[in-house]
Formats: structure tokens, sequence, C-alpha cells
């Protein structure tokens, strides 16, 4: 209940509607039919405008007096009732720009910088009520796997990050000159840490797989992309 003040709806899904009111902000996934309040932090407060950035599926919040907030809602946009009737559903991921840091110091005269969205590649996947007692991703670079790791495997719509890294293996010498290290100290060193590094995955193309209860369900392509512009902002 209360005053509306700014209604948007998505450019390519007419059925994800949101409103500002009074009140926060709401979300209709069905062309207004239900509607669920958006909270993740967000105060109650006056909401005066709205904006859903055509490109990077990001809505844009202008609150009365307590700032502006930023989500990413390109999950919600891809929701349909065909996702929600499915056991396990993968959302298309947006590719990720590896952006490059010239300057790591801080000033007394720097200006302040709210909290920057996460280094990583955000993957969003439904899950029903009949899904398996697990969830695992699997990050592909050709054939070849470079990252798992697992998710939430409750009912529901959740997130996962993969943090744009990759899991290689050692070449021998690069082995011998990790258990060296270990002996200099008179200690073991633990297998996994001899045989495999974690890097940066560099850019490129990547595929990702979706399993439940140990089978794959669904896979995704997503790339890395090279920061092109960092020279420009030294």
């Amino acid at each position: 209940d209360g005053p509306i003040n700014v209604v948007r709806e998505h450019d390519e899904n007419p059925n994800f509607l949101v409103v500002g009111s009074e009140f926060g902000v709401f979300v209709s996934l069905n062309g207004g039919g239900a509607w669920t309040a958006m909270k993740n932090e967000m105060p109650t407060n006056p909401v005066h405008d709205l904006h859903i950035h055509p490109r990077e599926d990001d809505l844009i919040v202008a609150t009365h007096g307590r700032g502006a907030y930023i989500a990413d809602v390109s999950a919600l946009a891809q929701v349909t009732e065909d996702v929600l009737a499915s056991d396990a559903w993968f959302f298309e991921p947006e590719d990720r720009v590896r952006w490059q840091h010239a300057d790591f110091t801080n000033y007394g005269s720097s200006n302040f910088n709210g909290e920057s969205e996460p280094e990583a590649v955000n993957l969003y996947y439904w899950v029903g009520d009949g899904a398996g007692d697990d969830v695992t991703f699997t990050v592909y670079q050709g054939n070849l796997a470079i990252a798992e790791f697992e998710g939430v495997a409750r009912s529901g719509l959740h997130e996962v990050e993969w943090r744009m890294d990759r899991r290689r293996e050692r070449s021998a010498a690069e082995q011998a000159e990790m258990r060296e290290r270990f002996e200099r100290f008179g200690r073991t060193a633990p297998e996994d840490q001899v045989r495999y590094v974690s890097e940066p995955a560099p850019a490129g193309d990547y595929r990702v797989v979706m399993s439940v209860g140990g089978q794959p369900v669904m896979e995704r392509e997503v790339s890395i992309l090279r920061d092109e512009w960092w020279r420009d902002r030294r």
C-alpha cells in the first residue's frame, strides 16, 4: 500500500516490472500479477526514480536522502513460468572485464568511493522443489576443467561467484621447488599444494556446467574480457 512514484518495464522482458514507492522497491515477474519487496540490505525509504541499464542489466535506485543503490537484475529479467516450473535452471551469465588497477594508493585528498561489485563472474541459478541433494559448477577452458565450486541446493534463486581463477597443475620443476620450500622449515608439503596452483584465468571464452545430484543439467558460455581502457585511466 502507499503512493507509487515511478514504474519501469524491462526492455526485453515486459513481464519484469519494477516500481519505486514511498516504502522502497517492489518487483513483479508476471506483468504485475504479484509483487515482492526488493530488500537486499536496502532501507525502507522513499524511492523517487529507477533506471534499468540497457547494457549492464543493473537496476539503479535513487532514494530520498539515503543515496543511490545498484543491483544486478539480469537473472530476474530471465525468469519465466518455465523456469519456475523446472527442477533446476542456470541463467545466462554476463561476460566480465578483468580490470587492471594501476594504483592502489589511498591519499587523504582521495574521493570517497562506495563498494564496487566483486571482481568475479556472477552465476545465478534456480533450484526447484524436486532438485537433488547438491549443486556444483565446473568451469572448462576448452575440454580442461579449471575450477569447481558448490552452490546452495535449497529451493529458490541463488548466486555463486567464479573469481576468474583457474587451477593449474604445476610442472615437475615447480613441484620440486615447492617441496624444497617446505623442507627448509622441516615440514612435509601437502600434496595438493605441491601439485596444483591457483592463478588468474586469462582473457578468453569459457564453458560453465551446472550439475545437480552429480548429473549435468545445463551449461552456459561466458567470457573474460581484457581491459582495453586501463592506459587511458593512468
